[in-house]
C-alpha cells in the first residue's frame, strides 16, 4: 500500500541513498528500504497552514530543504522519530 501525505504530487526526489521523497499539497512522504513514512505539514510547522512542496534538496550536512509556495523548511534528522525543522515563511516579517 502506498503511503502518501496527500494524493496531489508536486515533486519526486531520489537521493544518493536511493530514498524516494514525494512532495504533496499537505506534506512529504518517504520510501526507502527501511521505511515507508508520511509527514503531514503540521509535523514540520506545528501549523495547519499549507505549503505545496515543489523541490527537495539534501545539503552536505545531511539536512533537507523543502521548497514550497509558503517558503522554505529546513529539516535535520528527517525520517527519524524525533527530527527538527525550521520554517522560513514567505509572509514572515523581516
Amino acid at each position: 500500500m502506498i503511503n502518501l501525505a496527500n494524493n496531489i504530487i508536486w515533486n519526486i526526489y531520489r537521493d544518493r541513498s536511493n530514498n524516494t521523497w514525494v512532495g504533496t499539497d499537505l506534506g512529504m512522504s518517504l520510501w526507502s528500504n527501511q521505511q515507508k513514512k508520511k509527514n503531514p505539514i503540521y509535523q514540520f510547522t506545528n501549523s495547519s497552514d499549507g505549503n505545496r512542496f515543489y523541490k527537495v534538496f539534501k545539503d552536505r550536512a545531511g539536512g533537507y530543504w523543502l521548497a514550497g509556495d509558503n517558503g522554505l523548511i529546513r529539516t535535520k534528522g528527517w525520517g527519524q522519530k524525533d527530527f527538527e525543522s525550521y520554517w522560513y515563511r514567505m509572509d514572515a516579517a523581516p
